[in-house]
């Protein structure tokens, strides 16, 4: 409980009992948990997605998007974990609208910042490392180009999932025993 309590909420407590009792009784807490990926999601949902081709949307659509993702975040309660990806994405979909470039230090970097300055004690949590790590080792695994037929494609999924477990399984081991 403890784990997956600090994997989905990005902290080691547990909510307010009443809080929790209001989102079962709404069917609200699976959509309300505090995860970057749900995030990220949404994103892809609305439309910022398809390996940044559909980042660079008009200015209306991006605008919504991001206004949306924003709303999430803080209804989520501008959670760290939230607060990574909705940053992480805006600046990818900003970066995509106006042409630059948008690399994995910078959208590792300027999220990681931005934690910093909201709640300095998250970047030594659980949560953080073990998001970073993930990260770090999907980056590790992607080789920039799309694989050739479903082979290929098992292939680089297995690899990604590899090197996100083999960087994260020692976090996990030490936070979790």
């Amino acid at each position: 409980g403890a784990m997956l309590a600090t994997l989905v909420l990005g902290r080691a407590t547990l909510p307010d009992p009443e809080l929790a009792a209001a989102h079962r009784a709404t069917g609200l807490s699976h959509l309300l948990a505090v995860s970057g990926a749900h995030a990220a999601m949404l994103a892809f949902l609305l439309g910022l997605g398809s390996r940044g081709r559909s980042l660079g949307a008009s200015r209306l659509r991006l605008g919504l998007v991001l206004a949306l993702l924003f709303l999430y975040g803080g209804v989520a309660g501008a959670e760290p974990p939230v607060l990574r990806a909705v940053v992480a994405f805006a600046l990818a979909a900003c970066a995509a609208r106006i042409g630059r470039p948008f690399g994995v230090a910078t959208g590792l970097l300027a999220p990681a910042l931005v934690t910093c300055l909201v709640e300095p004690a998250a970047l030594t949590g659980p949560s953080f490392l073990l998001s970073y790590a993930a990260v770090t080792g999907l980056w590790l695994a992607a080789r920039g180009r799309r694989p050739d037929g479903r082979a290929a494609w098992l292939v680089e999924a297995l690899r990604a999932s590899f090197w996100a477990t083999l960087l994260t399984a020692p976090l996990t081991l030490w936070f979790f025993g």
